[in-house]
């Protein structure tokens, strides 16, 4: 197969054969057995997460490896792990790959620990509603990510206490409940 070239094709010089590389990649990951073909693979594709410079190239290897069939495997947790880590990648980006990190291992200690840490950084109001809606669109229910919602009810940007509302309203009861006080003052 020639998935090892197209691997390879992602840190081409030429851009044109790079967003090539990219489109068959994507559509390879939307195959329901891309975890099996991709698997090998995830090492490299989190390099290009982690390395390039381009934000488009991080954004589609951080699809790439989200969009793996039947589900990711464990073994992109590493990639994004360290993708997090980085100060100086786009915080929108990145908040992106704490949804995916929160898909595919909700309650993984590192997951969660990760989430808390990126959370406390001076983020714009677009990356913490990602965050936010990366934390309702999981099965996270940790203690921890529910402070976190609700704590967001108190933001000053209306946009954030809005999908903190939504994302409040997904987690179920128990968070609503945590939320009343806050919740009643907005």
């Amino acid at each position: 197969m020639a998935l090892p070239e197209v691997i390879n094709e992602l840190s081409s010089t030429d851009e044109q054969t790079e967003a090539c590389a990219n489109v068959a990649l994507i559509a390879v990951s939307l195959r329901p057995d891309s975890a099996e073909l991709l698997g090998k693979h995830i090492r490299a594709l989190g390099e290009v997460l982690d390395n390039s410079p381009d934000e488009q190239m991080q954004r589609s290897a951080g699809v790439i490896l989200t969009l793996l069939k039947p589900a990711p495997p464990l073994d992109v947790l590493p990639p994004f792990l360290l993708y997090l880590k980085r100060t100086d990648r786009n915080p929108q980006l990145q908040a992106a790959a704490v949804g995916s990190l929160l898909r595919v291992a909700p309650q993984d200690p590192e997951v969660l620990a990760a989430t808390q840490e990126f959370w406390s950084r001076p983020l714009d109001s677009r990356a913490k509603e990602a965050v936010l809606n990366g934390i309702g669109n999981s099965q996270a229910r940790d203690t921890h990510l529910v402070t976190i919602v609700v704590n967001a009810l108190d933001d000053p940007e209306q946009g954030v206490r809005f999908t903190a509302v939504q994302v409040i309203r997904r987690m179920g009861k128990d968070a609503v409940r945590q939320a009343e006080t806050k919740l009643r003052a907005l």
